[in-house]
């Protein structure tokens, strides 16, 4: 994984004159899809503060074992360290170039889009966040046409919240794989490379996601057993997930930055901002990277979403992921 390989594709802004037309360029209808996202969360944002019904869904005396709470804790605590890294990195690789870049759109991206988290559950309650680590009583009855659970726990570190900017780091994965595949081989078109990447990207996601959910931070409750690895038991993984998680949020994003890099061109995401300068041409990126990254999220939770019907929850669930 080298995701400092993208010099060609942050380029300094062009001083060639922009071509005269009406028609939208592609960054100005990312940024503008980006600005619509951005106003439909702060609606939603203000709405649920406004109500004030912010408080935890348990009380914090509930009992947890000494070993699980050692482990929420530490898996809080690795959130936090983990995002300033990456953001302490994120920031020197924009001063260095002297612009955002596509990283910092889409870690920016990442980090608002959390809002969405409950979507999973828009329908039917299929999808549990703990409720053992720090949390509030989640927006998700704010959010249009909502008809889910009316009252849901929203972790706020982990790993929900301020784990969402962390999302860069399959992407990151997903790049280190491409590029050393791109340079074995450069003939390939996008779709081959895609077909490629595909199973090591799923292999992976179903590995991350499994530590995670066995470690107590969510659980795919409402998947069907017959459709699931370990069906039937809390920790399961609907067999879907490493599918459109890699096919609708990963791969898209990351061929989309490898192709760039190797033509040597702009990542088609900024593509319109290099006339642009000084605050206008940072907005516009920043815009475009948050309407790409709410797209292909809400495109994935909402997929799945349809895997998460079944009508009741494993057996053994815990009560730290029951409501």
């Amino acid at each position: 994984m080298n995701p400092h390989r993208t010099d060609q594709i942050d380029a300094p802004a062009s001083r060639t004159r922009p071509r005269r037309g009406t028609r939208l360029s592609p960054a100005a209808a990312w940024a503008t899809t980006g600005t619509a996202f951005l106003a439909v969360q702060t609606w939603v944002i203000v709405r649920w503060l406004a109500d004030g019904d912010v408080s935890p869904t348990r009380p914090p005396e509930y009992g947890l074992s000494p070993a699980r709470q050692a482990v929420f804790t530490t898996g809080e605590v690795a959130v936090v360290l983990a995002v300033i890294v990456c953001a302490w990195w994120i920031i020197r690789d924009l001063r260095r170039k002297g612009q955002v870049t596509i990283h910092a759109a889409l870690f920016i991206g990442y980090g608002s889009a959390h809002w969405m988290d409950p979507v999973m559950n828009y329908r039917h309650w299929g999808f549990a966040n703990t409720n053992a680590t720090l949390h509030v009583t989640s927006w998700a009855p704010y959010l249009p046409g909502w008809s889910g659970p009316e009252r849901l726990p929203q972790p706020l570190i982990f790993a929900t919240g301020l784990f969402f900017p962390l999302l860069i780091l399959w992407i990151w994965l997903a790049l280190g794989l491409a590029h050393k595949l791109a340079a074995l081989r450069p003939h390939w078109g996008r779709l081959r490379l895609a077909a490629a990447l595909l199973p090591p990207v799923m292999a992976l996601d179903a590995i991350a996601e499994s530590l995670l959910i066995h470690v107590g931070a969510f659980a795919y409750v409402g998947a069907s057993p017959r459709y699931s690895l370990f069906g039937g038991h809390w920790y399961q993984l609907p067999l879907a997930e490493p599918l459109l998680c890699s096919v609708l949020f990963v791969l898209p994003t990351a061929l989309l930055i490898v192709t760039a890099q190797t033509q040597g061109r702009e990542v088609p995401l900024f593509s319109g901002t290099q006339h642009m300068a000084g605050t206008r041409r940072v907005w516009m990126r920043l815009l475009s990277g948050i309407g790409f990254t709410h797209m292909t999220l809400l495109l994935w939770l909402v997929a799945i979403s349809f895997f998460l019907q079944h009508p009741t929850i494993p057996q053994d669930t815990p009560p730290f992921l029951r409501m």
